[in-house]
């Protein structure tokens, strides 16, 4: 493929994430058409077999890490800042004149070193796809046969989403449209998890 053509692709790729219901679904159809033409039948007839069941469920997805919040990748506990508060805290002389002042100016900075990602359907399949492998005998505190938690750092939201009524049950559906992959119900867990 030509450059031209990898731009073409990512356009309509970058299209169809952000398109939602028959939009995306009509978009990748013309994508599928283009990717014939591009001698790409592999990846068209994938396309082509994209149904609006599986749209829903993407866009439902969607809206469940939108509006689940944030997570914290980096809490800026590797940075100077976080060792020298630990220490003022902590170690000797932490009640000395001035000390209040230079812990909160060492909290602004440890905010400022924290890296935040937005919640995206990936982080949701590779989630739940972790805790079906990992999933054993044992009850989880939700009474689901425990996997290994998604754990959500600085936020709540998957956790408080996942524990709304019904919305358990339309995650499992969901994953089980967009993967392909059949998840037996004792496995179906909760899956989030928060930091506090």
């Amino acid at each position: 493929m030509t450059d031209r053509d990898e731009k073409t692709r990512q356009v309509f790729a970058d299209s169809i994430k952000s398109l939602r219901g028959d939009e995306a679904l009509a978009t990748r159809y013309i994508f599928a058409d283009w990717l014939d033409e591009q001698g790409c039948d592999d990846e068209a007839a994938a396309q082509r077999a994209w149904t609006r069941e599986k749209q829903k469920a993407l866009d439902w997805m969607a809206d469940f890490a939108k509006e689940s919040g944030r997570h914290c990748v980096d809490d800026g506990r590797d940075s100077p800042a976080y060792r020298e508060l630990r220490d003022l805290n902590y170690g000797p002389g932490h009640r000395l004149p001035g000390h209040e002042a230079r812990v909160e100016e060492l909290y602004k900075r440890i905010e400022a070193a924290e890296v935040w990602v937005d919640i995206t359907v990936e982080m949701l399949l590779e989630a739940a796809r972790n805790w079906v492998e990992t999933c054993n005998d044992v009850p989880d505190s939700w009474g689901d046969m425990g996997g290994d938690w998604f754990v959500q750092n600085g936020e709540t939201g998957l956790r408080r989403r996942m524990g709304e009524p019904g919305a358990k049950e339309r995650f499992w559906e969901c994953y089980q449209l967009l993967t392909g992959e059949e998840v037996p119900e004792e496995k179906q867990g909760h899956v989030f998890s928060c930091s506090c």
